[in-house]
């Protein structure tokens, strides 16, 4: 088996497997040697662009199709013009509306600082839950007092220590950077395209999904206004699935 090993035959077999990890890794090696002109674009650094779109596109499908994580699609427009040096009756300047998306993946506390019902016996501690906040605070003004007059830093031996037992420990967000897309978003219509294409088209997340899973969707006053319209009118339609309602998105404000 040693004797028939053969390096050709070890790189076609990853770039078979790998083949996005291969097309960056070519771009890469050798990249010194090759002497390329500053104006024009070098072919193998746009291939490696593209594939690394092509995966993360496919992290972020895998990402929005786990029903264990909390899925956010924050989006806003933006317009840019495509200029036109020689303006004209028929050649003028076109302004471009784009969509610009992101997939966030929200992280919830695990083990004992699990989120639970409320119950009835947890707002029957309610004024205790006060007195343990007003001693933090009073805690935290006094840390700040000694620490920023001098004549006071003594007293920093001699007050309780800021802890809380309770606290949430920070958690990294991922997020994912979705392709833009070439829509107006000025009109109910066009933000009901809007998601449409982003939930289907681009994440692939199948209607049965929303039956069952909310997503929440993150915009500005004018999106939110937008979003919460056209669910609105898609409440009456007839329509067999809770997408074509619109009815499992949960529309929050910046």
């Amino acid at each position: 088996m040693v004797n028939g090993f053969f390096l050709h035959n070890l790189t076609a077999h990853y770039d078979r497997i790998l083949p996005h990890l291969q097309c960056i890794l070519k771009s890469v090696i050798g990249k010194q040697k090759k002497e390329q002109n500053s104006s024009s674009r070098d072919p193998d650094a746009s291939k490696a662009i593209m594939s690394l779109s092509k995966n993360l596109l496919l992290l972020a499908q895998q990402a929005a199709n786990d029903t264990t994580k909390v899925k956010m699609l924050p989006y806003d427009n933006f317009n840019w013009t495509a200029r036109a040096w020689e303006s004209m009756a028929l050649h003028k300047s076109i302004t471009h509306n784009k969509i610009s998306a992101l997939l966030t993946i929200l992280q919830l506390p695990g083990g004992p600082d699990a989120p639970t019902a409320c119950q009835l016996t947890d707002l029957l501690h309610f004024a205790q839950i006060l007195e343990v906040l007003q001693s933090k605070c009073h805690i935290h003004i006094m840390q700040i007092l000694f620490k920023e007059i001098g004549s006071f830093a003594w007293f920093l031996g001699v007050i309780s220590a800021f802890e809380d037992s309770t606290a949430i420990p920070p958690r990294k967000t991922e997020e994912f950077y979705l392709p833009t897309f070439d829509q107006e978003q000025g009109s109910t219509q066009g933000n009901m395209v809007v998601l449409g294409h982003y939930f289907g088209k681009v994440l692939k997340i199948p209607e049965a999904t929303f039956e069952h899973t909310m997503f929440t969707v993150l915009g500005d006053q004018l999106t939110t206004a937008r979003d919460r319209a056209a669910q609105d009118q898609r409440a009456v339609d007839h329509l067999e699935h809770w997408f074509d309602h619109l009815s499992s998105l949960s529309i929050s404000m910046v």
